[in-house]
C-alpha cells in the first residue's frame, strides 16, 4: 500500500504574477500541500532561505523555480543557493518550472547539482502528483 504524504511547504519562485497564481491555485487542487509561498522576486526568495537556514520549520520542501526574471533570474538565484546550500539544515528538492524550451538552458540546468529536474510549463495536476510521489513518497520512514 502505497503511503500517500503531502508535502509540507511548497516555495513558488516566478516573476510572473498571473502564471504564479495559476500556478498556486493548480498546486492546491493538486492536494499536494496545503502551503504555497509565492515569490515573484527571486531576491527575497533567496533572503528568505538566507535568514532561515538554520530553521527547517519554515524552509520549503520544494522549490519551483523559473528562470526567466528580471533583477536576479534563476541563474543567478541557483548560483546563490548552491552557494548557501551546505548551511542549510533541510534537504530542499528543487525544480525548475519554466518556459523555456531552449537546449542550452536544458543542458545548463544539468550543471547544477540542486536541480532535480526540469519541468516546461504549463504544469498540470498529474505531473504535480508524479513530482510528489518521485521526490517525497520514496522518503524512507525510520
Amino acid at each position: 500500500m502505497s503511503d500517500v504524504r503531502t508535502i509540507s511547504k511548497i516555495m513558488l519562485i516566478d516573476d510572473d504574477e498571473i502564471h504564479s497564481n495559476l500556478c498556486y491555485e493548480l498546486i492546491l487542487k493538486s492536494g499536494i500541500t496545503q502551503s504555497v509561498s509565492i515569490y515573484n522576486d527571486a531576491e527575497e526568495a533567496l533572503e528568505f532561505i538566507r535568514e532561515n537556514t538554520s530553521n527547517p520549520d519554515v524552509l520549503p520542501d520544494l522549490i519551483f523555480l523559473d528562470i526567466n526574471m528580471p533583477f536576479m533570474d534563476g541563474w543567478e538565484f541557483l548560483d546563490a543557493y548552491e552557494a548557501v546550500k551546505p548551511e542549510v539544515s533541510k534537504h530542499i528538492v528543487l525544480i525548475l518550472l519554466t518556459s523555456s524550451v531552449y537546449k542550452n538552458d536544458i543542458e545548463k540546468a544539468k550543471q547544477y547539482k540542486s536541480v532535480v529536474e526540469y519541468i516546461k510549463t504549463p504544469i498540470s495536476i498529474n505531473k504535480l502528483l508524479e513530482t510528489r510521489e518521485e521526490y517525497f513518497n520514496k522518503l524512507k520512514t525510520v
